[in-house]
C-alpha cells in the first residue's frame, strides 16, 4: 500500500474563533487492498474529522482510541486513525483538537465507528464530597467487564459523507461522557461505571468551540506569515519529527497573539521570533479550520516553555482556594516536562511577584492578583515529586488564565426588572465543579463582598442580556475578577441560554418495551420511562438530568422545519427517515406488528419548562 499523502493547507482570511478536538484526513489514491473499492487508481479527496466531548462530572476519562473507521456505501471499511491514541476526554469540553492529517479513498461513506480500549483506562469521578475517586470496575449493560467498545453511527442517506478530489469535507464526532456512562458508589465509596458509548456524528463544524493543533515546529515562512507543524495530538511526545499524524500549515494575521517562552508578541513580530527558534520546538495553535479552503487561521500561538510538556512541568485545573500566594488547584492534571501525564486530585501551587501571568485572547501582561478562585488555569513551574504531599513551585514560572465556564440560573437582571442589582446567577457548576467545593474567602474587596455562589455577580455591560429573564438556565464564559476585587465576581465574554445548547439523550429498556412511548403522533412522541434500564439520562452542557425524575412529560418533537435524521434499527434491517412524521408512523406500525423498543439515542435541544426535546437526530433500536 502506498504511503498516505499529507494535506497542505492554503492561505485564507481570518474567521470566527472556535475550539474542538479535530481530526483531519487527506484522501489520496491507495493501492489495491481492503481500502480500495475497484482499482489502484481511485479518485481521492479531503476529509476533516472533529472529535469532541460534552461536559460532565468526570475529572479524568483517559482511554485509548484504537480505531476511527469509515464504511463506504458498498460496505468497504477504511481506517482513518494512523495509530492508537490515548485521550483524556474530560479535557476536551470547550476545546477540540486536531488529531491527524491522514489519507482515505474517495467515495460515498454511510457510517463511522469509534473503537475505545478500556484495558488500560484511567478514569476518575467526583464523589459527593468533591474528591476524585478512581474507577476500576467498568462493565457493560450486561455486567460484563469492558475491555474494548465499538460504537457506530450512520449518516443521512440523503446527505452522506462524500469524499472527492478537490471537494473537502468535515466530520465532527461527539463522544458524550455523561449519557455514555452511569456512575455508582457502594457503601465503601468505591466507584463503578456502566458504559454504553453515545456517539454523535455531524458533517458541520461546531462554531461554539475553538480548535487546537499541537506539535513540534517544522518550518517558518516569514513572508507568508505562516509556519508548518508536524501534528502531534494530545500527549504524544512532541520532540521528534515522526510525521505519522501528518503536517499542517498554520496561517497568522495581524491580530494573532503569540506567547513564546513566556513573552507576548502580536502579528508579524511573533512570526519573526518563531523564525529564530530551533526546529521541533513545541507549539500549540488555536483558531479556526476553514474546510472549503483547507486552511487553519491561528488566533493564538503558544511556543516553547509556554507549551505543557515543554521544558517545565505544568498543571491544568480550576483554582479551588487561595491563601496569600498559595493556590490550591482542584481536579489537576499534571503534565511532566519529560512528556508523562499524571493525575492529581488537588495540588498546592506557590506563586510570587516573579511569576509571569497571561490571559487567553489577550497580549497584555498581568500580575498574580489576577489569579482568583474559580479561574481555569494552566500553570508552569516545577513539581516537588512528592505524591504524598504534592506541591508545585511557579515562582519562576508562568500562569495562563484560560476562558472559564460558569453555568447557573438567572436570579437578577436589571434589564428585565426594576431591581437595580445588575446581572447575577445562582451557580450550578463552575468549570464542571459544584460551587460548594470552592472556598471564595478573600475574593472580595472586604469579607462582606466575597463572591456568593447563590448570587454570583456577572459584569455583562458589553453584552445584551435583555433575553435572559429570571429563572432561565444560562451558560456564561469569561474570566474571574482579580483576587480581592469583587464585585463584580466574573467578567462575561458571552452568555448563552441553555435552551440553545446542544443536548444528548440515552435511554434503554430492560427488557425491550412495547410501551416505551405513551403517545405517538406525527408531531410528538411522549416517552414512558417505566421499565428503563441503567440509562435514562440527558446531558446539556454542564447540566445532567435523570429523566425518570422529571415532573413534566418528556416529548420528542421535530424542529420548525421537519427535516432531520431519524433511524430505526432492527436486528435485520435499518429504516432511515428525513421527516419526523414518517418516522413516528413507522415506529407505530412496527410496534403494532409486535416489535419492542430497546434504546433511544438522540441529539437536539431541550426546553426545561415544557419538557420538549427538539430532536435533530434520533436512533431507535427495536427488537
Amino acid at each position: 500500500m502506498k504511503t498516505a499523502k499529507l494535506v497542505d493547507f492554503l492561505k485564507n482570511p481570518s474567521r470566527k474563533l472556535t475550539i474542538t478536538f479535530l481530526l483531519i484526513l487527506s484522501v489520496i489514491t491507495l493501492a489495491a487492498c481492503q481500502h480500495n473499492e475497484n482499482d489502484s487508481n481511485a479518485e481521492t479527496g479531503d476529509l476533516f474529522i472533529q472529535l469532541t466531548d460534552a461536559e460532565g462530572d468526570f475529572t479524568n476519562y483517559t482511554v485509548d482510541v484504537v480505531s476511527i473507521s469509515l464504511t463506504k456505501a458498498n460496505n468497504i471499511q477504511v481506517e482513518a486513525l494512523p495509530e492508537n491514541t490515548r485521550i483524556d476526554f474530560s479535557q476536551y469540553v470547550e476545546m477540540t483538537e486536531l488529531l491527524t492529517a491522514a489519507s482515505i479513498p474517495a467515495g460515498i461513506y454511510k457510517s463511522v465507528s469509534l473503537t475505545l480500549d478500556y484495558s488500560n483506562s484511567e478514569i476518575f469521578v467526583e464523589n459527593s464530597a468533591g474528591d476524585s475517586v478512581e474507577v476500576t470496575n467498568i462493565t457493560d449493560e450486561d455486567g460484563l467487564a469492558v475491555t474494548a467498545f465499538k460504537t457506530q453511527i450512520s449518516f443521512d442517506e440523503t446527505k452522506p459523507l462524500l469524499i472527492a478530489r478537490g471537494i473537502p469535507a468535515l466530520l465532527s464526532l461527539d463522544f458524550d461522557l455523561k449519557t455514555s456512562n452511569v456512575v455508582s458508589f457502594d457503601d465503601a465509596g468505591i466507584a463503578s461505571i456502566v458504559v454504553s458509548p453515545n456517539l454523535d456524528a455531524s458533517l458541520e463544524q461546531d462554531q461554539n468551540k475553538e480548535h487546537r493543533i499541537r506539535g513540534p515546529l517544522k518550518s517558518v515562512n516569514v513572508d507568508d506569515a505562516s509556519f508548518n507543524l508536524i501534528i502531534r495530538p494530545f500527549h504524544h511526545r512532541i520532540d521528534n519529527d515522526n510525521a505519522r499524524f501528518g503536517n499542517i500549515a498554520i496561517l497568522t494575521n495581524n491580530d494573532t497573539i503569540f506567547d513564546i517562552n513566556g513573552s507576548s508578541h502580536t502579528g508579524q513580530d511573533g512570526i519573526n521570533v518563531m523564525a529564530e527558534l530551533d526546529r521541533l520546538t513545541g507549539v500549540i495553535a488555536k483558531g479556526i479550520v476553514n474546510v472549503d479552503d483547507r486552511t487553519f487561521i491561528a488566533t493564538e500561538v503558544y511556543v516553547g516553555s509556554s507549551v505543557p510538556g515543554g521544558n517545565m512541568d505544568a498543571v491544568k485545573g480550576t483554582v479551588l482556594s487561595r491563601v496569600d500566594n498559595n493556590i490550591t488547584v482542584k481536579g489537576a492534571t499534571l503534565i511532566r516536562s519529560g512528556g508523562s501525564v499524571l493525575f492529581q486530585n488537588t495540588i498546592v501551587i506557590t506563586v510570587d511577584d516573579t511569576t509571569v501571568v497571561k490571559r487567553q485572547h489577550d497580549a497584555d501582561d498581568y500580575d498574580i492578583s489576577a489569579i482568583s478562585v474559580g479561574q481555569k488555569v494552566t500553570i508552569f513551574g516545577s513539581f516537588n515529586n512528592d505524591f504524598a504531599e504534592p506541591a508545585f513551585d511557579a515562582s519562576q514560572g508562568i500562569v495562563h488564565l484560560n476562558v472559564t465556564t460558569v453555568t447557573g440560573t438567572v436570579v437578577s437582571n436589571s434589564s428585565t426588572n426594576e431591581a437595580d442589582e445588575g446581572f447575577a446567577i445562582d451557580i450550578h457548576r463552575l468549570n464542571g465543579k459544584k460551587p460548594d467545593l470552592l472556598d471564595f474567602t478573600g475574593t472580595g474587596v472586604d469579607t462582606a463582598s466575597d463572591a456568593d455562589p447563590d448570587f454570583y455577580e456577572i459584569e455583562s455591560s458589553v453584552l445584551d442580556v435583555s433575553n435572559f429573564p429570571g429563572n432561565l438556565p444560562v451558560k456564561v464564559m469569561g474570566f474571574v475578577n482579580h483576587f480581592g476585587s469583587a464585585p463584580a465576581d466574573f467578567f462575561a465574554k458571552s452568555i448563552t441560554g441553555y435552551h440553545e445548547v446542544k443536548a444528548a439523550v440515552n435511554i434503554n429498556w430492560v427488557p425491550a418495551s412495547a410501551t416505551a412511548f405513551s403517545r405517538i403522533s406525527s408531531d410528538k412522541m411522549t416517552v414512558n420511562f417505566a421499565g428503563t434500564g441503567r440509562f435514562h439520562h440527558l446531558s446539556r452542557g454542564q447540566q445532567h438530568f435523570d429523566l425518570t425524575q422529571l415532573e413534566s412529560e418528556f416529548n420528542l418533537i421535530p424542529g420548525e422545519v421537519d427535516q432531520g435524521l431519524y433511524i430505526i434499527k432492527t436486528l435485520n434491517e435499518k429504516h432511515l427517515h428525513s421527516t419526523f412524521a414518517n418516522f413516528s408512523a413507522d415506529v407505530e406500525g412496527l410496534l403494532t406488528q409486535g416489535s419492542t423498543i430497546k434504546r433511544i439515542r438522540s441529539v437536539g435541544q431541550y426546553e426545561t419548562l415544557t419538557g420538549n426535546f427538539t430532536a435533530k437526530k434520533i436512533e431507535l433500536y427495536m427488537r
